[in-house]
């Protein structure tokens, strides 16, 4: 049998499909806050939080739905975690256009 990749310490291992997806995230990130024309330094920095913990919430949410795909198939889980994290960018951006919409009266 052949030996897995050695793991860190903390068993977090990063993939390569993981590395190549992490630039394509910041530059649509980027994208995204050139396109809304932000010049405050605060909304910016607010966005860029937001994309982060969009990121890391993402991260959470396949860590905990990946264990149901035996249960419920790979289809099921990947169409409710697209739909899940779907959901939760529509209400991150409601609520930054809000904070956005308040802030500018």
């Amino acid at each position: 049998m052949a030996e897995s990749a050695p793991r860190a310490a903390s068993g977090f291992q990063l993939k390569v499909w993981q590395l190549a997806a992490l630039p394509v995230f910041v530059a649509v990130v980027i994208l995204n806050i050139q396109d809304q024309r932000l010049t405050d330094p605060k909304l910016i920095a607010l966005a860029v939080a937001g994309f982060v913990l969009y990121g890391v919430l993402g991260w959470i949410g396949w860590r905990l739905i990946r264990p149901f795909e035996g249960r419920f198939g790979r289809l099921a889980v990947l169409a409710a975690y697209f739909s899940a994290m779907a959901a939760l960018f529509l209400v991150a951006t409601g609520v930054f256009l809000s904070i956005e919409l308040a802030y500018f009266r």
